[in-house]
């Protein structure tokens, strides 16, 4: 770390101690713990500590607290934003000139709120967001560099699967690269994804009238974005591409890089991309959408809030390697965590333990896999699918544990184990597959899906009310032609759903060798589900 010392010492969690040691210094932030063995269960890194001695910065802002629980009625606050309005970055890296710990904290009167654009962190830097205090990020394109167009030239929404529209990226809210960089505290960043943006007005050319909803004025929003963009016509043929929007934290061509204890709400786009050798996302609470309503009254579900990711290792630039996930808290509109591979030398050695998921598309490996994805070990999860979903979602949307990819998008998926995983009233408690096509983009170095030694072992769905659609609950298995995926199953037990279909189903295709089966009731004995409790419940860490 550059300037004045301003680290605290971490301790070690878990069974295994980890040596680990201070942020923003040269120890490495997994301590001793190898996650490449996929039979340790006992070697967690050291928990993260929030340093002293930081810059303090006071909020300049008071902006009213919203509900941010999810609540029936509940209803998002506005952030007062002019189309030319000073944003709140200069006092923050202001704060980096004298010390390489910035700590954002409660100002005078009780000032709560900073207002951000892009906001650029480098080697040896720690942000930390005192409780109490929220980071906004703009509403404004224009706030996150030139290239972040949202309605393209044409009138069209930005597609970036068309080629005139690759050139648009609106990056990410905060942008971490280098050596130690740590994002933490007890307060929160919301990316205020439902609210409506700033000079930016509904597309006027290639709409689908049919599938896009009516936007009441004035409310056009970064999720609407995402939504015209998905059934942009141009698309069609083509996959539907990705708007530009911001990530709510981008880490690109990182190591040692940690994030803590913070509340992440309502990202434009998915909430972290993570590309780092080494790294720590340890007691985030992740609510998308915070809120029933946004300030302009649109309704906000997680139907609505799609392409809002959890969290994404290789879903940036630069290596993904060597990873802990710990005792986390997430709920969004996609996937609540998908491990990508197409980022320099794919995804390896990544450890998901202790972790609570509520609405999502799934514990997710894919679709992109072209750089491979090897050694991931996911242990002591709960996955809650009996909770309130938009009724627009579609049954593939209610997963539990997913492996997915395609042709063109494809790589192998190896040396992968999920265990101690109790889900409940999923539609696809297990699915696996080598032919999804939400997204059939075809990538020039892409190949055909390759998943070799992928075990699921004590698993436990539990039925409630069965799942919300009207689908037989399916445990789906299966390979591409030329590579059979190669598929173990030890102590998988599926109840009886009591859903409008029935099931659980038990399809296993011919591309696909599955040792082991499915069994259909509760385990006689090493329940899984034994003593878990579920999302929003913190996870215990034991």
């Amino acid at each position: 770390m550059t300037g004045a010392s301003t680290t605290g010492t971490g301790t070690g969690v878990g069974g295994s101690k980890g040596t680990g040691g201070a942020i923003g210094t040269g120890p490495s932030v997994i301590g001793n713990c190898d996650p490449s063995n996929l039979a340790d269960r006992t070697c967690l890194p050291p928990e993260p500590v929030i340093p002293t001695g930081c810059t303090k910065v006071p909020a300049p802002r008071t902006v009213a607290t919203a509900p941010n629980d999810k609540s029936a009625g509940s209803k998002n606050t506005l952030v007062p934003e002019a189309a030319t309005e000073t944003l709140d970055n200069a006092r923050i890296t202001a704060g980096f000139a004298s010390k390489s710990c910035v700590e954002l904290t409660v100002g005078a009167g009780g000032a709560n709120a900073f207002l951000i654009g892009r906001l650029e962190l480098t080697s040896g830097q720690t942000l930390v967001i005192d409780q109490g205090v929220t980071v906004f990020a703009s509403r404004n394109p224009k706030s996150f560099g030139a290239s972040c167009v949202v309605i393209d030239p044409t009138g069209a929404v930005t597609d970036t699967s068309v080629p005139s529209d690759a050139q648009y990226d609106c990056g990410g809210v905060i942008m971490a690269t280098g050596d130690h960089v740590a994002v933490m505290g007890k307060g929160t960043i919301d990316g205020q994804g439902g609210e409506p943006l700033i000079g930016v007005s509904p597309p006027t050319v290639d709409i689908d009238t049919v599938d896009n909803p009516t936007v009441p004025d004035g409310t056009f929003s970064w999720w609407n974005v995402s939504d015209f963009q998905r059934h942009d016509k141009r698309a069609t043929g083509s996959g539907p591409g990705s708007a530009p929007n911001p990530a709510l934290i981008a880490v690109s061509n990182a190591s040692n890089f940690v994030l803590f204890g913070l509340n992440l709400y309502n990202s434009p786009f998915f909430h972290i991309q993570l590309n780092s050798d080494k790294f720590v996302v340890w007691g985030i609470n992740l609510l998308t959408p915070s809120n029933a309503t946004s300030s302009g009254g649109q309704p906000l579900t997680n139907y609505i809030a799609r392409n809002t990711d959890g969290i994404d290792p290789g879903a940036a630039q630069g290596i993904t390697q060597n990873g802990y996930i710990v005792g986390n808290r997430i709920s969004t509109g996609d996937d609540m965590v998908a491990i990508k591979g197409n980022a320099e030398g794919g995804a390896n050695n990544i450890v998901i333990a202790h972790n609570h998921l509520g609405t999502g598309h799934g514990m997710s490996l894919g679709s992109a896999t072209i750089k491979g994805i090897t050694n991931v070990h996911v242990y002591d999860m709960t996955i809650d699918g009996d909770v309130p979903v938009d009724p627009n979602t579609g049954s593939s949307d209610l997963n539990g544990l997913r492996v997915k990819s395609y042709e063109g998008n494809g790589g192998f998926v190896k040396h992968v184990l999920f265990e101690d995983i109790c889900t409940r009233d999923e539609a696809y408690p297990i699915y696996i597959t080598a032919s999804y096509d939400a997204n059939p983009l075809v990538h020039p170095e892409g190949v055909l899906p390759a998943f070799e030694d992928i075990t699921v072992k004590n698993f436990h769905q539990v039925n409630v009310n069965g799942p919300q659609h009207p689908i037989a609950t399916t445990v789906s298995v299966e390979g591409d032609s030329a590579h059979k995926a190669t598929v173990t199953f030890a102590n998988v037990y599926v109840e009886p759903s009591t859903g409008k279909k029935g099931g659980p189903v038990l399809a296993v295709a011919s591309t696909a060798t599955l040792t082991g089966t499915m069994n259909i009731g509760a385990p006689p004995e090493s329940d899984p589900c034994t003593g878990k409790t579920w999302w929003p419940a913190a996870p215990v860490i034991p």
